[in-house]
Protein backbone atom coordinates (compact mmCIF):
# COMPACT_ATOMS: atom_id res chain seq x y z
CA UNK A 1 0.00 0.00 0.00
CA UNK A 2 1.17 3.72 -0.98
CA UNK A 3 1.61 6.35 1.46
CA UNK A 4 -0.71 9.20 1.55
CA UNK A 5 0.39 12.16 -1.17
CA UNK A 6 1.15 15.02 1.31
CA UNK A 7 2.64 17.26 -1.77
CA UNK A 8 -0.40 20.04 -1.09
CA UNK A 9 -0.44 19.64 2.39
CA UNK A 10 0.96 23.14 3.91
CA UNK A 11 4.48 22.92 5.24
CA UNK A 12 4.91 22.23 9.40
CA UNK A 13 4.57 25.35 10.81
CA UNK A 14 7.07 26.84 13.45
CA UNK A 15 7.17 28.79 16.43
CA UNK A 16 8.99 31.31 14.96
CA UNK A 17 6.13 32.47 12.35
CA UNK A 18 3.58 32.51 14.93
CA UNK A 19 5.52 35.59 16.66
CA UNK A 20 4.12 38.93 15.60
CA UNK A 21 5.11 42.30 17.45
CA UNK A 22 3.02 45.37 16.70
CA UNK A 23 5.15 48.86 16.94
CA UNK A 24 2.81 50.69 18.90
CA UNK A 25 3.28 52.75 22.18
CA UNK A 26 2.11 51.13 25.14
CA UNK A 27 -1.37 51.99 25.54
CA UNK A 28 -4.70 50.60 27.01
CA UNK A 29 -5.81 49.68 23.32
CA UNK A 30 -1.56 48.55 22.48
CA UNK A 31 -2.14 46.22 25.38
CA UNK A 32 -5.40 44.47 23.71
CA UNK A 33 -3.79 44.19 20.22
CA UNK A 34 -4.17 40.48 19.42
CA UNK A 35 -0.91 38.55 18.99
CA UNK A 36 -0.09 35.46 17.25
CA UNK A 37 2.27 33.84 20.15
CA UNK A 38 1.94 35.90 23.27
CA UNK A 39 4.04 33.70 25.13
CA UNK A 40 6.82 35.07 23.12
CA UNK A 41 10.15 36.35 25.73
CA UNK A 42 13.31 37.75 25.28
CA UNK A 43 15.64 36.57 22.47
CA UNK A 44 12.58 35.38 20.81
CA UNK A 45 12.76 35.52 16.78
CA UNK A 46 9.86 38.52 16.58
CA UNK A 47 8.02 40.25 13.13
CA UNK A 48 7.97 43.88 13.60
CA UNK A 49 5.68 46.38 11.59
CA UNK A 50 7.32 49.40 10.76
CA UNK A 51 4.66 52.43 12.30
CA UNK A 52 6.72 54.87 9.79
CA UNK A 53 9.78 55.52 7.20
CA UNK A 54 12.71 55.21 10.32
CA UNK A 55 16.75 55.33 9.91
CA UNK A 56 18.92 53.08 10.92
CA UNK A 57 19.88 53.38 14.96
CA UNK A 58 16.24 54.70 15.49
CA UNK A 59 14.86 52.91 18.82
CA UNK A 60 11.29 52.37 19.95
CA UNK A 61 8.81 50.27 21.74
CA UNK A 62 7.05 47.02 20.50
CA UNK A 63 4.72 45.43 22.84
CA UNK A 64 4.63 41.73 23.18
CA UNK A 65 2.93 39.32 25.79
CA UNK A 66 1.78 42.80 27.30
CA UNK A 67 5.10 43.80 28.30
CA UNK A 68 7.13 47.39 25.95
CA UNK A 69 10.80 46.23 24.29
CA UNK A 70 12.73 48.89 22.81
CA UNK A 71 14.64 47.73 19.78
CA UNK A 72 17.03 49.04 16.96
CA UNK A 73 16.08 49.75 13.41
CA UNK A 74 18.75 47.61 11.62
CA UNK A 75 21.25 49.22 9.10
CA UNK A 76 20.00 50.60 6.15
CA UNK A 77 16.38 51.99 7.85
CA UNK A 78 12.95 50.61 7.09
CA UNK A 79 9.95 51.99 5.26
CA UNK A 80 6.76 53.10 6.91
CA UNK A 81 4.56 49.34 6.49
CA UNK A 82 7.80 47.73 6.09
CA UNK A 83 7.64 44.00 8.16
CA UNK A 84 11.55 43.12 9.45
CA UNK A 85 12.72 40.13 11.78
CA UNK A 86 14.58 40.70 14.72
CA UNK A 87 14.94 39.11 17.88
CA UNK A 88 13.54 40.66 21.04
CA UNK A 89 16.45 42.23 23.10
CA UNK A 90 16.66 41.07 26.86
CA UNK A 91 14.78 43.58 29.37
CA UNK A 92 16.07 43.28 32.55
CA UNK A 93 14.72 46.35 34.11
CA UNK A 94 11.15 45.53 34.83
CA UNK A 95 10.09 48.93 35.64
CA UNK A 96 8.08 50.91 33.68
CA UNK A 97 10.32 53.38 31.47
CA UNK A 98 9.25 55.80 29.04
CA UNK A 99 9.45 55.43 25.37
CA UNK A 100 11.97 58.02 24.48
CA UNK A 101 13.40 57.77 20.74
CA UNK A 102 16.97 57.91 19.92
CA UNK A 103 18.64 58.76 16.63
CA UNK A 104 15.99 60.94 15.48
CA UNK A 105 13.60 63.66 16.69
CA UNK A 106 10.14 61.63 17.71
CA UNK A 107 8.44 63.90 15.24
CA UNK A 108 8.61 67.45 13.43
CA UNK A 109 9.25 70.89 14.34
CA UNK A 110 5.77 71.63 12.73
CA UNK A 111 4.13 68.68 14.60
CA UNK A 112 2.77 70.55 17.52
CA UNK A 113 -1.05 69.41 16.68
CA UNK A 114 -0.09 66.14 17.08
CA UNK A 115 -2.37 65.31 20.23
CA UNK A 116 -4.95 68.08 19.15
CA UNK A 117 -5.13 72.21 19.02
CA UNK A 118 -6.26 71.75 22.18
CA UNK A 119 -3.06 70.18 24.36
CA UNK A 120 -2.03 71.49 27.44
CA UNK A 121 1.48 71.18 26.10
CA UNK A 122 0.77 73.26 22.93
CA UNK A 123 -1.21 75.91 25.07
CA UNK A 124 1.63 76.23 27.09
CA UNK A 125 3.99 76.75 24.68
CA UNK A 126 2.01 79.54 22.80
CA UNK A 127 1.52 81.53 26.06
CA UNK A 128 4.35 81.04 28.14
CA UNK A 129 7.13 78.58 26.27
CA UNK A 130 9.38 79.49 29.08
CA UNK A 131 7.11 77.67 31.99
CA UNK A 132 6.95 74.58 29.50
CA UNK A 133 10.57 74.29 29.00
CA UNK A 134 11.40 74.33 32.69
CA UNK A 135 9.04 71.29 32.83
CA UNK A 136 11.31 69.20 30.07
CA UNK A 137 14.29 70.76 31.93
CA UNK A 138 12.83 69.55 35.34
CA UNK A 139 12.14 65.82 33.57
CA UNK A 140 15.86 66.19 32.64
CA UNK A 141 16.96 66.92 35.68
CA UNK A 142 18.88 70.23 34.56
CA UNK A 143 19.06 73.13 36.86
CA UNK A 144 17.43 76.27 35.91
CA UNK A 145 20.91 77.19 33.96
CA UNK A 146 20.64 73.61 32.02
CA UNK A 147 23.17 72.04 33.61
CA UNK A 148 22.84 68.08 34.61
CA UNK A 149 21.88 68.22 38.53
CA UNK A 150 24.09 65.98 41.01
CA UNK A 151 23.23 62.28 41.06
CA UNK A 152 22.95 63.40 44.61
CA UNK A 153 20.37 65.69 44.48
CA UNK A 154 16.99 63.80 44.48
CA UNK A 155 14.66 66.78 43.07
CA UNK A 156 14.92 69.27 40.32
CA UNK A 157 13.26 72.53 41.25
CA UNK A 158 13.93 74.13 38.16
CA UNK A 159 10.15 74.22 37.10
CA UNK A 160 9.34 76.04 40.47
CA UNK A 161 12.24 78.40 39.61
CA UNK A 162 10.78 79.07 36.07
CA UNK A 163 7.22 79.73 37.98
CA UNK A 164 8.40 82.23 40.01
CA UNK A 165 10.20 84.27 37.28
CA UNK A 166 7.45 83.90 34.82
CA UNK A 167 5.02 85.62 37.50
CA UNK A 168 7.27 88.00 38.84
CA UNK A 169 8.35 88.90 34.62
CA UNK A 170 4.83 89.70 34.10
CA UNK A 171 3.99 91.50 37.06
CA UNK A 172 6.91 93.43 36.94
CA UNK A 173 5.89 94.36 33.08
CA UNK A 174 2.52 94.83 33.75
CA UNK A 175 2.79 97.50 36.32
CA UNK A 176 5.74 99.89 33.61
CA UNK A 177 2.69 99.40 31.09
CA UNK A 178 0.14 100.86 33.72
CA UNK A 179 2.85 103.41 34.88
CA UNK A 180 3.25 104.66 31.04
CA UNK A 181 0.31 104.51 29.93
CA UNK A 182 -1.14 106.66 33.05
CA UNK A 183 1.86 109.11 32.55
CA UNK A 184 1.34 109.22 29.04
CA UNK A 185 -2.53 110.10 29.16
CA UNK A 186 -1.83 112.43 31.72
CA UNK A 187 0.50 114.54 29.79
CA UNK A 188 -1.20 114.38 26.47
CA UNK A 189 -4.25 116.23 28.56
CA UNK A 190 -1.26 118.61 29.40
CA UNK A 191 -0.52 119.28 25.82
CA UNK A 192 3.04 117.71 27.39
CA UNK A 193 4.80 114.88 25.67
CA UNK A 194 8.24 115.54 27.15
CA UNK A 195 8.12 113.01 30.14
CA UNK A 196 11.22 112.43 31.61
CA UNK A 197 10.02 109.78 34.04
CA UNK A 198 7.78 108.16 30.99
CA UNK A 199 11.06 107.74 29.27
CA UNK A 200 13.15 106.20 32.42
CA UNK A 201 9.57 104.01 32.70
CA UNK A 202 9.85 103.05 29.18
CA UNK A 203 13.63 102.22 28.60
CA UNK A 204 13.59 100.17 31.77
CA UNK A 205 10.32 98.28 30.31
CA UNK A 206 12.27 98.00 27.33
CA UNK A 207 15.10 96.23 29.08
CA UNK A 208 13.59 93.94 31.25
CA UNK A 209 12.05 92.26 27.80
CA UNK A 210 15.17 92.32 26.28
CA UNK A 211 16.32 90.37 29.42
CA UNK A 212 13.53 88.30 29.19
CA UNK A 213 13.64 87.62 25.41
CA UNK A 214 17.52 87.01 25.60
CA UNK A 215 17.72 84.30 28.34
CA UNK A 216 14.84 82.05 27.07
CA UNK A 217 16.64 81.96 23.56
CA UNK A 218 20.07 80.89 25.22
CA UNK A 219 17.80 78.24 27.80
CA UNK A 220 16.00 76.87 24.77
CA UNK A 221 19.47 76.89 22.83
CA UNK A 222 20.97 74.64 25.79
CA UNK A 223 18.64 72.25 26.02
CA UNK A 224 17.59 71.62 22.35
CA UNK A 225 21.86 70.69 22.30
CA UNK A 226 21.52 68.78 25.47
CA UNK A 227 18.37 66.55 24.17
CA UNK A 228 20.60 65.59 20.70
CA UNK A 229 23.62 65.04 22.71
CA UNK A 230 21.54 62.74 25.51
CA UNK A 231 19.53 60.77 22.43
CA UNK A 232 22.24 60.81 19.53
CA UNK A 233 20.02 62.89 17.13
CA UNK A 234 22.49 64.34 14.56
CA UNK A 235 21.35 68.29 13.10
CA UNK A 236 20.18 68.45 9.86
CA UNK A 237 20.15 72.13 8.69
CA UNK A 238 22.18 75.39 9.55
CA UNK A 239 25.38 72.62 11.05
CA UNK A 240 26.65 74.57 14.21
CA UNK A 241 24.15 76.57 15.00
CA UNK A 242 20.60 74.66 14.63
CA UNK A 243 20.08 74.69 18.28
CA UNK A 244 20.11 78.60 18.60
CA UNK A 245 18.72 79.19 15.02
CA UNK A 246 15.51 76.99 16.07
CA UNK A 247 15.40 79.38 19.34
CA UNK A 248 15.56 82.34 17.88
CA UNK A 249 12.91 81.94 14.97
CA UNK A 250 10.75 79.40 16.19
CA UNK A 251 11.03 79.32 19.79
CA UNK A 252 7.22 78.07 20.54
CA UNK A 253 7.43 75.35 18.14
CA UNK A 254 11.29 74.29 19.60
CA UNK A 255 9.93 74.13 23.09
CA UNK A 256 6.77 71.91 22.24
CA UNK A 257 8.98 69.72 20.31
CA UNK A 258 11.03 69.19 23.28
CA UNK A 259 8.02 68.45 25.00
CA UNK A 260 6.82 66.05 22.99
CA UNK A 261 10.41 64.30 22.50
CA UNK A 262 10.72 64.17 26.10
CA UNK A 263 7.22 62.33 27.00
CA UNK A 264 5.20 59.70 25.90
CA UNK A 265 2.14 61.81 25.25
CA UNK A 266 0.21 58.75 23.84
CA UNK A 267 0.20 57.25 27.05
CA UNK A 268 0.23 60.03 29.47
CA UNK A 269 -1.51 63.03 29.57
CA UNK A 270 0.22 66.37 29.59
CA UNK A 271 -0.63 68.16 32.67
CA UNK A 272 0.05 71.92 33.40
CA UNK A 273 0.56 72.38 37.13
CA UNK A 274 3.02 69.65 37.83
CA UNK A 275 6.59 69.95 37.56
CA UNK A 276 7.33 67.75 34.76
CA UNK A 277 4.02 68.09 32.70
CA UNK A 278 3.06 64.83 33.25
CA UNK A 279 1.07 62.61 35.99
CA UNK A 280 2.30 61.84 39.14
CA UNK A 281 2.52 58.14 38.26
CA UNK A 282 4.75 58.46 35.07
CA UNK A 283 8.23 57.13 35.57
CA UNK A 284 10.80 59.18 35.08
CA UNK A 285 13.59 59.56 31.83
CA UNK A 286 16.71 60.00 33.63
Amino acid sequence: MGLPDDSNDPPPHTAAEDVQAVAVVPTEEALSVPLLDRNATENDLVEVISPAALPEGYTFDVIVNHKPFTITVPTGGVEEGQIFSLSLPSNNDSSASMNIPRGAWRDGLCSFCRHGCCHASLCIALFCPLLLLGQVMTRLRLDWLGNPMSRRTTTSKTFQTYFVFTVVYFTVEYFFQRVLINRLLDNENKNDMTDPMATIFYAFEQTLRLIWVLFSIVMVTKVRGHVRTAYHIPEHSCRGCEDCCCAIWCTCCTVAQLSRHTADYDTYNSQCCTATGLPERAPSIV
